[in-house]
């Protein structure tokens, strides 16, 4: 008798478990989802509330007020969510979303379907919570609890170098050296790092090798590269917290940026497929309107010009920003126009704008309207307005600011549109396509009167016509000085 009482309880406690879970797992499907940038997401916070019912693991969530991020204590590990970057940090290890983590109303979202597969993966490495850890542990910048703050590092190619990313749990002070041997050696202050992990780390045909170095409260990463590089440029990132080493040869690129003329026009039609951009009153698409400038805009640079056109995308199709940056050095791009419209809660808000490469300028009256007279317009054109950026782009600054200046002029003409005028800005795409380039902005399509011209087929014609004729003023105009500087 006591054995069946036994059985029949374990039977109960075992269907009682397996219809909690599958209750929580059915929850979940079904939370309430939230359309942003046509993904579905789900509240964090609902997330975490029906776990807890039911599994009684959801752990606890606790919100930074200040920075807006979210920690969670989820099956024994740490979890660091951060508005609009994609990295979750868990403990000392990355995990990407592939989208960004959303902050609406003061609630953390999260891509609902990419999520569920973090949690999957979540429970297959399970660890020991440390659970005597107050929250106060978890309040300030350093977090002591975490045994080493250098976490990882990675290196990919790029065109004539490549980016060395180490990831690191907060800001910490760092040095960067270049030393013989192709030998960079970045040093840390009140460091800590796994040597072992570090020692071991490969990155083939890429790094040579690395080894680090762990004295007393610093770290000495040292790594080898198979080859020289001109130029070293270094910087502190965030979300997540990571340091940036670019190494570039830059010797091709200087001298590309200096001789050649224009050739070869990259046009990039923004968004495409599953990425619909904005949209307006009328439902109209960003898509849909740049590709059908960008394919005018080909049509008459292929009629009219000897110059070969190359688009990023020639149908509704998703192609990510690098990969786009990819096919436009891969074509061997001069220069590169990436065409957009924008989006605006203000449905008054209108006007083209254009942006060239460089350090997002906070105040925009420092932007160029073109309402000034010639000599106002030369002041503004002054390096205490347009800052350099640190990357090879710098070879591109002054002619990507001057094919910038000369669109506007265009389309000002050709459009009788107001003009937002330019502004600098590290869009990837300019930033990964090494050539001259800006990104136009062709209107507002939340202004419905705006959203009613884009709409028009001889509005988009027009749009394409000044960038053509932008484009032709440019390089006309480049190519004469190019043949005076010659013969003097």
């Amino acid at each position: 008798m006591a054995k069946k009482v036994a059985f029949l309880t374990i039977f109960l406690v075992s269907s009682f478990a397996f219809t909690s879970l599958s209750q929580s797992i059915y929850e979940l499907s079904n939370l309430p989802k939230v359309k942003i940038d046509k993904v579905d997401y789900v509240c964090l916070d609902e997330v975490v509330r029906v776990l807890r019912m039911h599994q009684e693991i959801g752990g606890k969530i606790y919100q930074d007020e200040k920075e807006g991020k979210a920690i969670w204590y989820y099956k024994g590990q740490r979890l660091e969510f951060t508005p609009f970057s994609p990295y979750v940090l868990i403990d000392n290890s990355i995990y990407d979303l592939l989208f960004e983590v959303k902050l609406k109303k003061g609630e953390i979202f999260v891509p609902q379907k990419n999520f569920f597969s973090l949690l999957k993966e979540l429970k297959k490495q399970s660890k020991k919570f440390k659970e005597n850890l107050s929250l106060d542990a978890y309040a300030f910048s350093k977090p002591s609890y975490l045994e080493y703050n250098i976490t990882d590092i990675f290196a990919s190619k790029k065109l004539n170098g490549i980016l060395i990313e180490i990831f690191i749990s907060y800001p910490i002070n760092y040095e960067v050296f270049k030393s013989e041997n192709n030998c960079i050696n970045i040093f840390f202050y009140e460091g800590k790092i796994d040597t072992g992990y570090f020692n071991f780390k490969e990155i083939p045909s890429i790094i040579k090798k690395i080894t680090a170095y762990q004295y007393g409260n610093s770290v000495q990463v040292s790594l080898w590269t198979k080859k020289s590089f001109h130029t070293l440029s270094h910087n502190l990132e965030s979300f997540p917290f990571r340091i940036q080493i670019s190494l570039e040869d830059t010797t091709e690129i200087a001298k590309s940026a200096q001789d050649d003329l224009i050739d070869v026009v990259v046009i990039d039609p923004g968004h495409g497929g599953v990425d619909f951009g904005f949209f307006g009153q009328r439902s109209l698409w960003e898509k849909d309107i740049t590709l059908d400038i960008a394919l005018r805009l080909k049509k008459l640079l292929e009629k009219e010009t000897d110059l070969k056109v190359v688009l990023t995308r020639d149908y509704d199709v998703f192609i990510p920003l690098k990969k786009r940056a990819r096919i436009a050095n891969k074509e061997g791009g001069d220069l590169l126009i990436s065409i957009h419209c924008e989006f605006s809660e203000d449905e008054n808000e209108s006007g083209f704008e254009i942006f060239f490469f460089g350090e997002s300028q906070k105040d925009k009256e420092t932007t160029l309207t073109f309402k000034e007279d010639l000599e106002k317009t030369n002041e503004i054109f002054s390096d205490s307005i347009f800052i350099l950026p640190d990357t090879t782009q710098y070879l591109f600054f002054e002619q990507s600011k001057n094919l910038a200046f000369i669109v506007c002029e265009e389309m000002e003409k050709k459009l009788k549109m107001f003009s937002k005028g330019i502004f600098q800005e590290k869009f990837l795409v300019l930033k990964k396509a090494y050539m001259l380039g800006i990104l136009v902005n062709c209107g507002f399509i939340s202004n419905p009167d705006e959203e009613k011209l884009l709409a028009q087929s001889p509005f988009r014609e027009k749009i394409a016509e000044a960038l053509f004729f932008g484009i032709m003023r440019f390089k006309i105009e480049g190519e004469h000085e190019k043949s005076y500087e010659a013969k003097r």
